[in-house]
């Protein structure tokens, strides 16, 4: 579909939501969920969302991805990042996406937003620097891998099991020549919930950025487009668990997302600026209406003396005199 089709739907979105911002109390968030060249698997994860009750907005376009994700009411921006096709956009992207997680947002990656493909998100984001890839296999019938419990965050970790299946092709992580490189960041706090059963790679992260913004890396969740195969999107998103560990992820980052109530802040207090100056506008007005009608009264006096003045001359030169007596006219 062509930039110029998505000019309508995108405008219209924007301004309902800023039309939302601007009247309603407390605007509430979204979730905003980038489509990319699978429309069909980011609405499958956008419903899974929806049913914790949180709004949700797919992208279907760069351009709607790129207009939405700087308003306030985005309060998590998710990223299942699948098709190569994608990446140069996503490549392009990735300074937005780290200005929303600086601004206290909260993000959560799938797969490769978690690699090295996407450097600019797989670094700070999603610490994962991942750089290559574990394969999956077939565990009692579910092509996927064994995701099994390491560090509890009650949030997310508290309605999971301590050992499930997620359907995956392929998982990625950090890799050196001395082996698997753990994750790390020096911007906030991170934990590794889940690691694959074998391996010990890490398959959950959660990251909380000090000062603000949380991101949870999933870098398994690789799927296919093709229905046939036994890593297709359709199955992962049908699991239960991995339905549960969407949800919870959301919920966490969106919990200890500040950028909504900063920006709510910020707009509050841009809107009683403006109040304040308006105030001040029609106070001046006031004072120059005030103004103008003194002079106006300043006038409307000097005129009447001036009138009374002209009155007396014309008594003084004219009237009085006939009063005393025939004017005698020279000869």
């Amino acid at each position: 579909m062509s930039g110029r089709a998505h000019i309508v739907p995108v405008a219209g979105i924007i301004l309902i939501l800023l039309y939302a911002g601007c009247h309603a109390e407390e605007p509430q968030p979204v979730v905003l969920v980038y489509a990319g060249r699978l429309p069909g698997y980011a609405d499958a994860l956008a419903g899974i969302i929806n049913e914790t009750g949180t709004r949700t907005i797919v992208a279907r376009c760069d351009t709607l991805l790129r207009a939405l994700a700087n308003l306030p009411q985005v309060g998590c921006i998710v990223i299942p990042a699948l098709n190569p096709s994608d990446f140069d956009f996503l490549r392009e992207f990735a300074p937005v996406l780290q200005r929303h997680f600086e601004e206290g947002g909260s993000v959560v990656g799938l797969s490769a937003a978690c690699s090295m493909d996407l450097k600019g998100m797989a670094t700070t984001i999603f610490p994962i620097h991942g750089n290559a890839t574990g394969k999956g296999k077939n565990v009692e019938g579910v092509y996927g891998s064994t995701y099994v419990l390491s560090d509890v965050l009650e949030e997310i970790t508290g309605g999971l099991p301590r050992e499930f299946v997620i359907t995956q092709s392929d998982y990625t992580y950090q890799s050196s020549q001395a082996g698997p490189v753990p994750p790390s960041s020096d911007v906030g706090k991170l934990s590794i919930l889940y690691r694959e059963q074998s391996t010990g790679i890490p398959l959950v992260v959660a990251l909380e950025r000090d000062g603000g913004g949380r991101s949870v890396s999933l870098p398994g969740c690789y799927v296919a487009v093709v229905e046939r195969l036994p890593f297709h999107w359709g199955k992962l998103v049908g699991q239960p668990e991995f339905k549960e560990l969407l949800r919870r992820s959301v919920a966490w980052a969106m919990a200890g997302s500040e950028r909504h109530d900063r920006l709510a802040q910020s707009r509050e207090q841009s809107l009683k600026a403006e109040a304040e100056r308006m105030s001040r506008i029609a106070e001046v007005g006031e004072q120059s209406q005030a103004r103008s009608r003194q002079r106006r009264l300043v006038l409307l006096v000097g005129l009447w003396a001036a009138g009374l003045v002209f009155q007396f001359f014309l008594v003084i030169r004219f009237i009085i005199p006939r009063m005393r007596g025939p004017i005698k006219l020279r000869a």
